[in-house]
């Protein structure tokens, strides 16, 4: 009898062992397929880093640049493809990658909507698809997802309405839905569920209505930009109490503030403090929570340690060319636009310029953009 069981326990054990590794291989299959779906969308790669190294023979996927797998698991848990200038669309299989936590697509050329299927993510953390072409509604779909920390679609060209569900996301403290062509109203409940949101940027949208109330709800809140938009009205009293609140950006709406402005909680000089952190995200394309920003170095400290010598250092990318035969112009042009973004951050409010001289430079403004267009249009 002790043989018998003895043997019995053997072959469960191979039994167990052999439906593990089929499941194991099963699930990574699926991983693989998902993935190869993926490079099928992919219309443009001229550094040929997925048409060369994502292949289905000789291969395995942990070897594939941007993906991470899981030791425990053997699951695709991390898919990082950030600036490779990557082209194409964001295939439905992409929810087949059900082990995913991180999924960091930004600055590329991506084009078409977001998929539902991305709300079928239910392990995933950190979204990121800011800095593309991407364009359609905002899944409501993203509202499902219940351990998602960080939302960064900012500079694509998504339209519509907020979806109401991402604000049932109490996971979330970071949102980025800047630079897009949003439209509607923020609901004034938006915070009733959201006790870790920290980062809120819905700047550059097409949003209008008042602002909603209740945001003291975000207890966490550090850090608010609804600038570039259509709001209207008062703010609400109950911004009073965001105690945790460092940055806060409302400028360029149809906000009435006067009346708040003697209470301390905002000023015309606040706005002029937002101008010129816009400036410097603007023409820099960083955000004040960047990585690259920890302890006490700021956005703001950053353009101030490197102007006026190393200015041009911290520049877009994009803007600059030593070969460009309007360099020194727009090098010139710059600096006055970091000067004055400088000016408009001064510590104390009465050492900062008034908006009538912001409003004066915008032509400085306008000629490096124009120059910019020009330059990316040929």
């Amino acid at each position: 009898m002790m043989a018998r069981a003895i043997i019995v326990g053997f072959l469960l054990l191979i039994y167990c062992i052999n439906n593990i590794s089929a499941s194991v291989i099963r699930n990574i299959s699926t991983d693989k397929s998902a993935l190869l779906a993926f490079k099928a969308q992919i219309t443009n790669d001229p550094n040929e880093i997925l048409s060369k190294n994502w292949t289905q023979q000789g291969t395995t996927v942990c070897s594939w640049i941007g993906v991470s797998r899981s030791t425990k698991h053997q699951r695709v848990v991390a898919l990082n493809l950030k600036s490779l200038r990557l082209g194409g669309s964001v295939p439905k299989e992409i929810g087949n990658l059900s082990f995913l936590s991180f999924l960091e697509i930004g600055n590329n050329t991506f084009i078409g909507e977001i998929p539902n299927e991305v709300g079928f993510l239910k392990k995933l953390k950190y979204l990121s698809l800011q800095m593309n072409n991407l364009t359609g509604q905002i899944p409501q779909s993203l509202g499902f997802l219940p351990r998602l920390e960080l939302l960064d679609l900012s500079e694509n060209d998504l339209f519509g309405n907020v979806p109401l569900s991402i604000f049932n996301v109490s996971s979330l403290k970071l949102i980025d839905l800047g630079f897009n062509d949003l439209t509607g109203t923020l609901p004034n409940d938006m915070c009733s569920n959201l006790p870790l949101l920290q980062s809120l940027f819905m700047a550059h949208n097409h949003l209008v209505g008042e602002l909603p109330s209740g945001l003291d709800k975000c207890t966490q809140l550090k850090y608010l930009s609804l600038s570039y938009n259509r709001f209207t009205g008062n703010l609400p009293r109950d911004m009073w109490n965001m105690s945790k609140l460092e940055d806060m950006f409302l400028g360029w709406n149809n906000l009435s503030v006067a009346e708040y402005g003697s209470k301390g909680l905002v000023s015309t000089m606040g706005d002029v403090y937002s101008c010129g952190i816009l400036l410097m995200e603007t023409f820099t394309r960083k955000k004040p929570t960047d990585d690259l920003f920890v302890e006490e170095l700021t956005l703001k400290r950053w353009v101030f340690e490197a102007f006026p010598d190393n200015v041009v250092d911290i520049g877009d990318a994009n803007l600059f060319s030593r070969e460009d035969e309007q360099f020194s112009s727009k090098e010139t042009c710059f600096k006055l636009l970091m000067e004055l973004a400088l000016h408009c951050t001064a510590e104390l409010p009465q050492d900062r310029i008034s908006m009538k001289h912001v409003l004066l430079n915008k032509i400085q403004t306008q000629f490096l953009q124009s120059a910019t267009t020009t330059q990316n249009g040929n």
